[in-house]
């Protein structure tokens, strides 16, 4: 469906289904991804997306579940959508190295100014190099986005990540895109194959 061309006259109630779905069933958001990605015919209603992904995190941040924020997120990005003082407010206490990297991106591209990075920043220490927020510690400094605790670039000294930086190794990238899946709907069989493919996995993520 995904790659469906949809009519005109048809789009806003499928655009309503498709919102309200995802805010129901998290799994969605994948293909409400990959059909406002490769929605150009129609406009979209980006209060209605805003007000979604606005949901999406205020309900999935305090329940720490990165995967859904994740897309939430990439949607944002995706369609230039700034989201409000209470949804950045909850992605800010969350404690995922992927949801911390991609919400210093949006903020980086003025998507998302309210940003607190408090909670983030304690990681932008070297002892963290080598603990489970390594990811953090390295690309958060490494980008820009985070200032070493004590100041120090400690990636500039340390053995192992100093090698990593000469060489312009990077672990995400800020110029990524989700490739859409193929639809599910073949139209010249006029036929729906099964599918469970719905994206749940961050490893689908453009990390």
């Amino acid at each position: 469906m995904s790659s469906a061309s949809i009519d005109k006259e048809n789009w806003p109630i499928c655009e309503s289904l498709l919102l309200r779905s995802a805010i129901a069933e998290p799994s969605c958001l994948r293909v409400l991804y990959d059909i406002l990605a490769s929605n150009t015919l129609n406009p979209i209603n980006k209060a209605a997306v805003t007000t979604t992904l606005n949901a999406i995190c205020v309900h999935h941040a305090p329940l720490q579940q990165g995967n859904e924020l994740l897309w939430a997120l990439w949607i944002a990005k995706s369609q230039l959508i700034v989201l409000n003082t209470d949804a950045v407010a909850a992605i800010s206490q969350v404690d995922d190295d992927l949801v911390a990297l991609t919400a210093l991106h949006l903020q980086s591209e003025g998507l998302m100014p309210d940003l607190v990075t408090n909670l983030w920043g304690t990681y932008a220490a070297k002892e963290h190099l080598y603990s489970e927020h390594w990811l953090l510690a390295y690309e958060g400094v490494r980008k820009g986005w985070l200032k070493p605790v004590d100041g120090i670039n400690y990636i500039d000294t340390d053995l192992f990540f100093s090698i990593l930086q000469k060489h312009d190794v990077t672990f995400y990238d800020i110029g990524a895109t989700v490739q859409a899946e193929g639809s599910v709907y073949k139209e010249d069989e006029n036929e729906y194959p099964l599918s469970n493919s719905f994206g749940e996995s961050p490893d689908e993520l453009p990390y």
